[in-house]
């Protein structure tokens, strides 16, 4: 009879199935193979691997240069990624049109300014007054919009 936790309705039974599943079979396959390699590679004892290259010639020098994917990976990432990063975004994108739109937009304010400054005449009074009065012209503006009858 099973515990009232593990009841898991009327007429449930449990089996108990042992098997080791194709995929966990193989797995554990390739690790014990790696790991005869490696203790055959490198023995208890010595810090470097036997010299194995010249018994196992082509394969040794394959899988020492990794198969040639760090070659494929350069050749088909990481030079295409380099270069638009340094021509296409820095080059275009930052230097060309971002710093493009800020001078031009530098250029654009410098020039207003220029023409600008010939309105100012240096009568800290005069600005006052032409502030107050446009503040006051406003407020009026305001007033009569509000009111029933005034401005539309």
């Amino acid at each position: 009879r099973l515990p009232a936790f593990l009841h898991f309705g009327a007429g449930a039974t449990v089996r108990p199935e042992f098997h080791i599943p194709g995929p966990t079979a193989t797995a554990s396959g390739v690790a014990l193979l790696g790991a005869l390699i490696a203790v055959t590679l490198y023995p208890p004892g010595r810090s470097e691997p036997r010299t194995w290259t010249s018994r196992w010639g082509f394969a040794a020098r394959a899988f020492t240069r990794q198969l040639g994917w760090n070659e494929l990976y350069d050749g088909a990432f990481a030079r295409p990624l380099r270069f638009l990063a340094t021509r296409v975004v820095d080059g275009f994108l930052d230097r060309t049109l971002i710093d493009g739109l800020i001078d031009g937009g530098a250029r654009l304010l410098a020039r207003f300014g220029a023409r600008l400054v010939v309105f100012h005449r240096g009568r800290l009074r005069a600005y006052a007054y032409i502030f107050l009065w446009g503040g006051l012209l406003f407020l009026a503006y305001l007033f009569l919009r509000t009111r029933p009858g005034g401005f539309p």
